[in-house]
């Protein structure tokens, strides 16, 4: 409970009440979005209602907030936090469902006792005052990017002054500053730079849009549509074009009911040679497996495709001149790629060793055995636009595509 001695003589009832839900509040991220949402609301009523003289209470309620909001892992499933001004009654309270602990922690921590004028509605504003244990540390990041842990007193007194906020590691996105400081003017500024809270955040002194009404981390993450993914060894990507594997960005196509990867696979493992030898090849047209590697080479989330889901591409392609690529097969043999599967002609590896057809034939492997020593392949020539089907010696050497599971 926070209550307020007197409220600068403003006589109102219940001008600003609101329920926020926290869906996952089991982790620190689902607590600290719920954070963001409270003060965002918390800030819109300063604005809205010209309450300035609730600023240095507002900008201490933010830090302590921070503290156990984002700090401690709250209790239970899904929580509500309910904030409401009573102004009429002199008080706000603080709910959170499901947290009797974190709550009984909270009351114990925090009460502000605050004085105003009772002539005019101006006065002085308020000064909050808290108790807080020496010993106690968190991360404190402070307005032009740095961060560090300071004991909760010494962090305090620069969030007093609006140059830093709480955060829960130095790792994470700083909050959107609750109030301004006195070297700017009244609003929300990032790196000097005005924006809007509602729909951007700062990081950094970068102002970001928003993900869906979402925060994220940009030095981790990126927003596509209304999605955030994770970046891909530090890089941003097209998700409609690309997946990332433990092998990095691998292209894709999307074809009917799925989604093949629309190059042939070039990861250097045991069981698995460049046409020739020779690792141009590999770099054109992926490396070529035998059976047994084709069977375990795909990345997490996909496989080797089975003759039943060749079956399913080849009726919705319709052919094999559709799949191939538009360049890359000899004797003007290329394809349409109207799918975007980009096949390439990359050869043939015998099992003595030898390698025949590059540029004329594209083989692949499907995950059927015909028998204990064969399984199937698929092959697509430069001069037919039919699509061959034949059972071979599982130590052919032939290119591998993945399909998602």
């Amino acid at each position: 409970m926070f209550r307020l001695i007197c409220l600068n003589n403003v006589i109102k009832t219940d001008i600003y009440t609101k329920n926020i839900f926290c869906p996952s509040c089991k982790s620190a991220e689902g607590s600290q979005k719920a954070y963001f949402a409270i003060r965002e609301r918390v800030n819109a009523l300063v604005v809205v209602e010209g309450l300035s003289v609730y600023e240095n209470f507002v900008r201490t309620l933010n830090a302590v907030i921070a503290k156990y909001a984002l700090l401690t892992k709250p209790r239970g499933g899904r929580g509500t936090m309910k904030f409401t001004f009573n102004l009429n009654k002199k008080e706000f309270s603080m709910k959170k469902a499901k947290m009797l602990s974190l709550t009984a922690g909270l009351v114990l921590a925090m009460v502000f006792t605050l004085s105003c004028s009772s002539d005019d509605g101006g006065g002085n504003e308020p000064t909050p005052s808290s108790n807080s244990s020496g010993g106690e540390t968190v991360f404190c990041k402070q307005n032009s990017g740095a961060c560090s842990q300071l004991s909760l007193s010494a962090c305090m007194e620069l969030v007093n002054t609006g140059v830093a906020q709480i955060v829960s590691s130095c790792d994470e996105p700083p909050p959107p500053p609750s109030s301004s400081s006195n070297n700017e003017p009244s609003g929300n500024y990032c790196g000097g730079a005005s924006y809007n809270p509602s729909s951007q955040f700062c990081d950094n002194n970068v102002i970001y849009q928003k993900c869906g009404g979402e925060y994220y981390r940009p030095s981790s993450e990126f927003c596509s549509g209304n999605t955030i993914y994770q970046k891909c060894n530090g890089e941003n990507y097209s998700p409609t074009t690309h997946v990332c594997t433990e092998y990095g960005l691998l292209k894709i196509a999307k074809i009917g009911t799925q989604t093949w990867m629309a190059e042939n696979l070039n990861r250097n493992v045991s069981g698995s040679k460049c046409y020739d030898n020779n690792s141009a090849n590999c770099n054109m047209y992926g490396r070529l497996y035998n059976w047994a590697t084709a069977m375990t080479v795909c990345p997490s989330g996909w496989h080797l495709p089975t003759d039943a889901e060749w079956d399913v591409l080849m009726t919705a392609v319709g052919g094999g001149t559709k799949l191939k690529a538009s360049s890359g097969w000899n004797s003007n043999g290329n394809g349409t790629n109207d799918y975007g599967f980009s096949a390439l002609p990359g050869g043939v590896g015998g099992s003595d060793g030898g390698f025949g057809n590059v540029g004329n034939v594209g083989s692949w492997w499907s995950a059927t055995e015909y028998n204990a020593s064969n399984a199937y392949r698929l092959s697509i020539s430069y001069n037919s636009s039919n699509v061959d089907r034949g059972y071979y010696g599982k130590s052919y050497l032939y290119s591998v595509r993945c399909v998602q599971n």
